[in-house]
């Protein structure tokens, strides 16, 4: 750090910024704000170095196999880790309850290996597994698993039918196919839906399943309705005029006949039974002329008089007649009463009026259904009759048998990557040999479902498939991805994405745009591939690098100091996880390095802010693996010991004293710079501790001594406090010589955030 002047020799240095570590330069080149290692201590502010959290109680044990690899999904609100076993296992731990239900029984996956599989989500629906081998297409549903050989999930009605008391059985038939069995579910006397409870095996290529629904309806009888009728009010307030014309009558002469008739009011509540008769005038023969009339909602809207003839509509003057408007208003259905309920009567039971009293208009009835009896009536409308006779009420249950289709799960359909985007999925791999087991060639066919289908591939419905002939593929996709509207297509030494997907046209089509993000920058490490934010992580031989929308830059330039330092990683493999840890999201990167403080060769987990901080940690337990879960916005990161590889435990769990965190400063060539050589005198530290578990410090300071050219350390125990909050450290004798100084921190506290620590380095003695 910057010197502190005291205002009296000597300075200070303080060990305080914590702005991550930067082993990309010699530690004497370390910026002053930054740190040499950071390991077990996360950097979170200036003044704020906390001790980082162990393992937490094992999730899952694996007993007589051990775990290749794993990931998180949830079906619904339950979530689960999704453990991939020796012995070609899949099986699903509950992370809520720890209980464990089977996916996939023993020898289903082929050869088990984190290259050769994958999984991915539906919605919240499915879980999908994709393994590099013949038929390694799976879809779970939480309790059902479909494959190659059974129906692919969802019975899709055609027709929901009527008439249905009990559920329907629901039978299967057209191919080779055995043990499939479902269940239909009826609401309102119609088929509501089919459950699969068996996908069944045996189907073949080629099959057509035929669904068919047998029984559950039925024909109530015995119910008798009657209905009573109302005299309805007649209209009133309409009146109409008349208008005369002439006409020439042979033998007689000139006449005048009724040409037009006007509405000057309509009235209200008229009905079909109302007429209107024109009379007065000066009649030749008929005294009484019939008007027609057009009445709409109960108002005459409209009144026509009949033709011209010696026997109707002829007058001898041009006096208008009186148009009189009389409406005996007829009758209407008012009540009902159930003579008989009968029985066995279905929600699909139908009420029809029939005759009764010239009717100008039937009424229409609905009947309520309870237990197969008719239990009430409502009256929907009243009708119109023209006398006081009942029409008949007829009983109608009738019912419609339902219909619906079933499809295959996908024959011959692998891969080793899998993702859901636009409402497809997405599947890459090889093809596979003839009569293998095991997949031959590159990795580097992309097939995609049918819009809004987990298991219809077909290319008369929109699904599809293409081999890629990109020359910045080099071997094969390692990881499929979906990020910021996007697919990524990671490759093993590029990136690729997809946009635009849409499907039209007779027979749908789908199409996309595909395009290069990065031509050199890939990665063959597929569990290292994650998002973080809106951005793409991943990582390779050569560092951690990130993706901002299709722009790839490298981030870990400060671990660069120790990021290669074991050659190809010991043949591990690279594998992220993401963790809220005090209250911030971190992306952590399981990396096989060289301690530079301990010089041993370990699985360290190298961990991030998302800014600029750089970090490390281990846990008690050594790790050969990590992964995240996310459920309900909360990121947990687990590891699989790498002792057994049959645990698999939450990182960064449990403050605990079972691990050592280490800090260490740069070497400061202050005061003096490195022309001058110096004693350090005193040690002082300021801290707080949350917890008195294992409380005690090791400090050592560090110093070089060029004309020597050794290193040289003194170091001494801080014993810690036996309660909790703030401890400062009395001044601890630090006598070390040298051009540079620094110091190096090792503990096993629980819970301890180290807010400072300063030396007094004095100069003494000029090199020149």
């Amino acid at each position: 750090m910057p010197e502190q002047s005291t205002g009296f020799d000597p300075q200070l240095l303080a060990f305080e910024k914590y702005q991550g570590i930067n082993t990309s330069v010699l530690r004497v080149g370390v910026p002053d704000e930054q740190a040499y290692w950071l390991d077990g201590f996360m950097p979170l502010d200036a003044r704020n170095l906390r001790t980082l959290p162990d393992v937490g109680t094992a999730l899952y044990t694996a007993v007589g196999k051990t775990i290749i690899w794993y990931s998180f999904c949830n079906i619904g609100a339950t979530p689960y880790c999704v453990v991939f076993q020796s012995d070609g296992s899949v099986i699903a731990v509950n992370t809520a309850t720890a209980a464990v239900s089977t996916i996939l029984a023993a020898s289903t996956i082929a050869v088990p290996n984190l290259l050769n599989q994958a999984i991915a989500q539906w919605g919240s629906q499915y879980l999908i597994i994709v393994a590099q081998q013949i038929n390694g297409y799976f879809i779970w549903d939480g309790n059902l698993v479909y494959q190659s050989g059974s129906l692919a999930p969802g019975i899709v009605l055609t027709n929901v039918g009527s008439g249905y008391t009990t559920p329907p059985a629901v039978l299967f038939s057209g191919g080779s196919g055995t043990g499939t069995a479902a269940q239909a579910v009826i609401s309102g006397g119609a088929v509501t839906n089919i459950n699969i409870t068996n996908p069944g095996t045996g189907w073949l290529s080629g099959d057509t399943v035929t669904v068919t629904l047998s029984g559950g309806t039925s024909s109530g009888t015995g119910a008798s309705i009657t209905v009573g009728l109302t005299h309805a009010a007649g209209g009133t307030g309409a009146t109409i005029t008349c208008s005369m014309l002439p006409i020439s009558v042979p033998g007689y002469g000139t006449a005048f006949y009724i040409g037009s008739c006007s509405v000057t009011a309509g009235g209200s509540g008229y009905s079909q039974f109302t007429t209107a008769v024109a009379t007065g005038g000066s009649p030749v023969y008929i005294t009484n002329v019939a008007i027609a009339l057009t009445i709409s909602g109960g108002v005459i809207t409209a009144a026509t008089p009949p033709p011209a003839g010696i026997y109707t509509n002829l007058y001898y003057t041009g006096t208008p007649p009186t148009v009189g408007i009389t409406d005996t208003a007829g009758y209407f259905v008012s009540s009902s009463t159930i003579v008989n309920p009968g029985s066995g009567y279905s929600q699909s039971t139908k009420l029809a009026a029939v005759g009764g009293g010239s009717p100008a208009s039937e009424a229409t009835l609905m009947a309520a259904i309870a237990n197969g009896t008719i239990s009430s009536v409502t009256i929907q409308t009243g009708g119109l009759y023209g006398s006081n006779t009942a029409p008949t009420i007829t009983i109608t249950d009738t019912p419609v048998t339902a219909t619906a289709t079933a499809t295959l799960m996908p024959f011959g359909m692998s891969g080793n990557c899998v993702e859901v985007y636009q409402g497809h999925v997405w599947v890459a791999g090889a093809g596979l040999a003839s009569g293998s087991k095991l997949p031959s060639g590159s990795n580097n066919n992309l097939s995609w479902s049918a819009p809004g289908s987990v298991s219809d591939f077909a290319t008369s419905d929109g699904g599809g498939s293409q081999q890629s002939t990109d020359p910045w593929l080099k071997v094969s996709y390692t990881k499929l991805l979906s990020a910021n509207g996007f697919l990524y297509l990671v490759g093993d030494s590029s990136i690729s994405y997809i946009s635009g997907v849409t499907t039209s046209g007779t027979p749908p089509t789908t199409t996309f745009t595909q395009a290069n993000a990065d031509a050199e920058v890939g990665s063959p490490f597929p569990a290292s591939v994650q998002t973080f934010g809106r951005n793409v992580m991943y990582a390779n031989s050569w560092g951690i690098h990130v993706c901002y929308g299709a722009d790839a830059k490298k981030v870990s330039e400060p671990l660069d100091g120790v990021y290669s330092s074991v050659a190809n990683f010991g043949g591990i493999q690279l594998a992220a996880a993401k963790a809220t840890i005090f209250s911030k999201r971190v992306w952590m990167e399981l990396v096989r390095i060289v301690d530079p403080v301990t010089g041993s060769t370990v699985n360290k987990v190298c961990m991030w802010d998302g800014a600029k901080k750089w970090w490390t940690s281990e846990q008690s337990v050594a790790l050969s693996f990590i992964a995240s879960q996310e459920i309900n916005s909360v990121f947990t990161a687990y590891g699989l010991d790498s002792a057994t590889a049959t645990k698999i435990y939450p990182l960064f769990n449990t403050a605990s004293g079972a691990y050592e965190k280490r800090a260490a400063s740069k070497l400061w060539d202050a005061p003096g710079s490195y022309v001058m050589r110096k004693t350090s005198n005193r040690f002082w530290g300021l801290c707080y501790y949350n917890s008195t578990t294992s409380p005690d410090w090791h400090v050592s300071i560090d110093s070089i001594d060029q004309a020597s050219a050794t290193v040289t350390n003194q170091n001494f125990t801080v014993t810690g406090p036996a309660s909790t909050g703030w401890f400062v450290v009395p001044p601890q004798v630090a006598s070390q010589q040298g051009e540079f100084i620094g110091l190096t921190m090792k503990t096993n506290a629980a819970d301890m955030q180290l807010v400072s620590t300063v030396i007094d380095p004095q100069a003494h003695d000029y090199r020149g």
